[in-house]
């Protein structure tokens, strides 16, 4: 992971710092038909998955307040 991480931060590509692990907590979550946030609030997964949520988000609004043409991209994919 993090080569390619490196590859595609040199090709100019944003890359998310955080990454979601292989942890239990998303297994039993997923027995439960809950996410990790609701089976264990305080645990590593749920904070991996904030942290990826907030990078996406910031990422979004950083795309978005460089001029994107929301009313094009509506119309672009609206049939």
């Amino acid at each position: 992971a993090d080569e390619t991480r490196e590859f595609l931060q040199k090709k100019g590509f944003v890359v998310c710092p955080y990454y979601l692990g292989h942890r239990v907590a998303f297994e039993d979550a997923d027995i439960t038909g809950q996410t990790p946030q609701e089976t264990e609030p305080e645990g590593k997964a749920a904070e991996e998955i904030n942290n990826v949520y907030k990078f996406t988000i910031a990422a979004l609004q950083n795309i978005t307040s460089k001029g994107v043409n929301h009313d094009q991209i509506e119309k672009s994919t609206v049939g």
